[in-house]
């Protein structure tokens, strides 16, 4: 048996990048932690404090991406990476502010912190091709919410101002497509979540939902891990229960149509163990509120 660790698995062969016989520590790894290229992005640390280091690696040495030699006291979320080595992250500043991050060659560019518009809590670090970040955080006003930002501009996804109650996991594809779960206000008891969805509109941006029709059943429970391709298909985790108060438990896949459909219907192919169901709709029309600039940067809200 080989020593517990962090290995890359290609073809049934699995490559070590880093064991705890290293000495370091790794924290959990994001959805978003590896990338086209073969190589994974993950926190370390030498004991069980937060990560001291993010580094990446693909079964040869390590490359430290940032550390707490500079501007950062630690990192506490698990770190994300694109195909072209830009890595996301969220970190605590040595003078206490919180924010979200990107790094590319040693070159440093805030995305977000709570000095402006935020009041922290930013979790769901993610990135995709074209720069653009994603991650859940809690403004000013304690709202929770989705949002996306490159830099320069930070757009809402979507918030807990209206029908979410509480955001769990986020994923964006290269075309700025998102997919989050969330619970919802008034939603079902004792469930990871009561829906996943694309947009603002709990109804009109809902992917799938406790309740709905799945392989000839009902939905009692659904995760969404955090995963949304370029095609728009969704992977998740559902229960159903059947006619005879069976459950069945799958992972499943939700496939965007591509013809044109009314706004009061649509559909959704959903592939499970090889067979296809039909289900709702897979929607992707983000809503845009107001405009605000502060502190250099722009934000939809």
């Amino acid at each position: 048996m080989p020593p517990e660790g962090l290995y890359i698995s290609k073809g049934g062969n699995a490559t070590r990048v880093v064991t705890p016989s290293d000495g370091l520590f790794v924290t959990s790894l994001s959805p978003g932690a590896f990338n086209d290229s073969g190589t994974l992005v993950f926190g370390l640390s030498k004991n069980f404090d937060n990560g001291a280091t993010i580094a990446t690696g693909n079964g040869g040495s390590l490359t430290t991406v940032v550390d707490t030699s500079g501007l950062f006291r630690f990192f506490d979320q698990p770190p994300a990476i694109n195909d072209t080595n830009v890595v996301a992250f969220q970190a605590t500043l040595k003078d206490g502010r919180q924010g979200v991050f990107t790094i590319k060659d040693g070159t440093i560019t805030m995305i977000a912190d709570n000095t402006s518009l935020f009041s922290g809590g930013f979790v769901g670090v993610g990135i995709n091709n074209t720069g653009t970040a994603i991650f859940d955080a809690f403004r000013e006003d304690g709202k929770e919410g989705i949002f996306t930002g490159n830099g320069k501009t930070i757009t809402t996804i979507a918030d807990t101002s209206s029908s979410f109650s509480r955001f769990l996991n986020n994923s964006i594809n290269d075309n700025n497509q998102v997919a989050f779960g969330a619970t919802l206000r008034h939603g079902a008891e004792n469930v990871l979540s009561d829906g996943i969805f694309t947009g603002p509109d709990p109804i009109a941006d809902k992917v799938i939902g406790i309740g709905d029709s799945l392989l000839g059943g009902t939905v009692t429970n659904l995760f969404f891990s955090g995963s949304i391709n370029n095609s728009g298909q969704i992977p998740f985790f559902a229960e159903v229960r059947d006619d005879s108060d069976k459950t069945i438990t799958g992972v499943f896949r939700a496939d965007p149509v591509s013809k044109s459909i009314p706004e009061s219907t649509s559909t959704l192919g959903l592939l499970a163990f090889g067979a296809l169901g039909t289900g709702l709709a897979l929607k992707g029309k983000l809503k845009q509120k107001s405009t605000v600039r502060r502190n250099g940067l722009t934000y939809t809200i």
